[in-house]
């Protein structure tokens, strides 16, 4: 394997997590915003 194609991978991997973080947290604001409306 070249040294590029490992940084990729590697920067794919952060990415996907960085974008999953992201997704829950919206998430959850959604969450709370229901949960507000509620009540």
């Amino acid at each position: 394997m070249k040294t590029s194609t490992i940084v990729m991978v590697v920067a794919c991997f952060f990415t996907l997590r960085k974008i999953e973080k992201q997704r829950e947290s919206f998430e959850k604001y959604e969450l709370f915003k229901l949960q507000q409306k509620i009540d």
